[in-house]
């Protein structure tokens, strides 16, 4: 597959936000403000109708003031120019953790060629605003997005079918994987992440490719481990193939992974997958 390393398209003045599920919507004529995000909403369902109810107005405004839909995403994920990560126009692929679709929706805004993708996330409030998102009409292309609820566990896709999988500042995913944060040493977190990722080897073909973008620094974080990202996901699979850092609204590693050769060579057991579109 074509390694190119992403750039930050040209012109961008936002409020620092980043991951797929830190996002504010405009309101007409303001300078936005941020409003919770789903995963505030748990198990409340009271309060994710909320949310659901007050994105969807803010949003509604927003294409009502003849912006461009993306402007509403303050995501940073919305400024890769993805026409520079290698994605071919036959390819299938998948956002892992997608919040309420800023990849997706960056896709369709950027006209980049693809045959679907699949935006997964365990939030059922996510997907239904970026479902509403979709069914608004703001792009010809709008059908080749399939958003679908996955496990902590399982991304539920059928097997080789992902030729790029991304996964764009997922905080459980990292700090799971390399044990720090709230998860220090904690090898249950880590045991979980070994069946998630056991269903990422099964979706991504033997050639695809894993996306992993994380910013290299966050204010309550601190500095990501760039050496022990990179051993957790050999632990899971996952070779190293490309580092590199992108400038966006605060500079951010740009991690391209592919499966081991061990991995590889042991494919011969397939699964049928939860869900094949």
């Amino acid at each position: 597959m074509n390694k190119r390393i992403p750039i930050l398209i040209a012109s961008a003045s936002l409020l620092v936000a980043v991951g797929g599920v830190f996002v504010a919507l405009l309101a007409p004529g303001g300078s936005g403000q941020p409003i919770p995000n789903f995963v505030d909403s748990g198990d409340d369902a009271t309060l994710g109708e909320k949310l659901l109810d007050d994105y969807k107005a803010r949003f509604d405004a927003h294409l009502e003031s003849g912006r461009p839909f993306i402007d509403a995403f303050f995501s940073e994920i919305r400024l890769v120019d993805f026409a520079t990560v290698g994605i071919e126009p036959e390819f299938v692929l998948a956002d892992l953790g997608c919040g309420v679709g800023t990849l997706p929706l960056a896709l369709l805004a950027q006209d980049i060629p693809f045959k679907k993708v699949y935006a997964l996330d365990v939030n059922t409030y996510s997907l239904d605003f970026l479902r509403y998102a979709l069914e608004k009409g703001i792009s010809p292309k709008s059908g080749r997005v399939f958003p679908k609820r996955s496990k902590y566990t399982d991304i539920g896709l059928q097997d080789d079918i992902v030729d790029i999988l991304f996964i764009v500042e997922v905080p459980a995913i990292y700090y799971s994987l390399t044990m720090t944060g709230h998860y220090q040493d904690d090898a249950e977190a880590f045991a979980r992440m070994e069946r998630l990722f056991a269903t990422i080897r099964k979706a991504v073909k033997v050639d695809g490719e894993l996306h992993f973008i994380y910013p290299t620094q966050t204010p309550t974080s601190g500095d990501l481990d760039p050496a022990a990202l990179v051993e957790a996901m050999s632990r899971v699979g996952f070779r190293l193939v490309q580092q590199s850092t992108v400038a966006l609204q605060v500079e951010n590693y740009y991690f391209i992974f592919a499966q081991s050769e061990s991995t590889k060579s042991d494919r011969s057991v397939r699964t049928p997958g939860a869900v094949a579109y």
